[in-house]
């Protein structure tokens, strides 16, 4: 799992081409450390699409501009646009099947 180092850094990623699951926290946010555990076991699973972490307080930019409101937030992005969004902490299980509709768009 990546962590975003800059602003640029976010950006190429998700203008890589495939799609990427963008993870907004907050290091102080009960419920992001509780859904951590579950997307880097995900992230460690062969086949499993790119994972990157935006830190909230590091980048507030970024949370502004894609329009995060409450913290988890995952984002899936196809081509550097957003194709699907879920608030909040979810099973292994129910984050590949938000992962599977998402890129199935």
């Amino acid at each position: 799992m990546k962590q975003a180092q800059s602003v640029s850094d976010f950006e190429q990623t998700i203008q890589s081409g495939s799609p990427v699951l963008v993870d907004f926290c907050q290091p102080w946010c009960p419920c992001c450390k509780a859904f951590f555990p579950t997307l880097e076991a995900y992230a460690q699973k062969p086949g499993s699409v790119e994972v990157m972490q935006v830190n909230g307080e590091e980048f507030p930019q970024i949370f502004e501009a894609a329009g995060i409101e409450s913290c988890p937030t995952v984002m899936v992005f196809v081509n550097g646009q957003p194709v699907s969004k879920e608030e909040g902490g979810m099973t292994i299980a129910e984050l590949e099947q938000f992962l599977s509709e998402a890129v199935s768009r």
